[in-house]
């Protein structure tokens, strides 16, 4: 029976190996959190397990070292978590702005930008000029204007999204029409934290193209509210 057991035990840890490495090959799973490291450190242990019945010394040392690796690095991401700080405004934008951001990729963000409260009148982006500054507005207003007509309100959100990155020229002008408080970073620090690390990077652009959507179906509901019969 211990030997039955030892067996499964091995064919359960390969199984948790190879899916692990398959999620984080697919994207369902970031080599930096703590589902994929939870999998290896299960698969080691339980390959350690089967090993008793077929010792390996080599077999032994490599789990027995994958186990140590993982726990020191489970260590390492829990103190960083929690002692990242933030004021009950940046935790806003954070879980806001960024869902797909830990605490402490969220934090290398906040430290690059800066907070600023915006009076009525003031441009955030002015059609066909390059973008290089991401505004993330948190309250207040601002007017979305394309090619002279005005298209849509602003009462939160990124501003500048969907260029900032590349720095091209912007789509429309937005100008603040109310007291506004907005986060604001510019396009050369982002890509300065993004352009080497290619899980934020993938984080960010899916973050901005969330915000992107969720502004775009707003819009179309007042679209279909104000022209309830097109």
């Amino acid at each position: 029976m211990p030997e039955l057991v030892a067996h499964w035990a091995g064919y359960l840890g390969v199984a948790l190996y190879l899916s692990s490495y398959a999620l984080l090959q697919s994207g369902v799973l970031r080599g930096s959190g703590y589902t994929y490291t939870l999998m290896n450190l299960a698969a080691a242990f339980l390959v350690l397990v089967s090993l008793s019945q077929d010792f390996n010394l080599s077999s032994a040392l490599i789990q027995t070292s994958w186990i140590i690796v993982s726990l020191i690095g489970l260590a390492k991401r829990v103190f960083l978590q929690h002692s990242v700080t933030m004021t009950a405004e940046e935790a806003a934008l954070s879980r806001n702005a960024f869902p797909s951001f830990s605490r402490v990729q969220a934090r290398r963000i906040l430290d690059l930008g800066h907070w600023v409260n915006l009076a009525p009148g003031t441009l955030l982006t002015t059609e066909g000029v390059p973008v290089r500054t991401l505004n993330y507005m948190l309250s207040g207003e601002a007017k979305v204007i394309c090619a002279g007509q005005e298209i849509a309100t602003i009462n939160s959100g990124f501003i500048g999204e969907i260029n900032v990155l590349s720095e091209g020229a912007a789509t429309a002008t937005v100008c603040v029409s109310q007291p506004s408080r907005a986060f604001l970073v510019s396009a050369r620090a982002l890509k300065s934290v993004v352009q080497f690390d290619y899980e934020q990077h993938s984080f960010l652009v899916s973050d901005l193209r969330n915000d992107t959507g969720r502004k775009l179906q707003s819009l179309n509901a007042d679209l279909s509210k104000s022209y309830p019969n097109t």
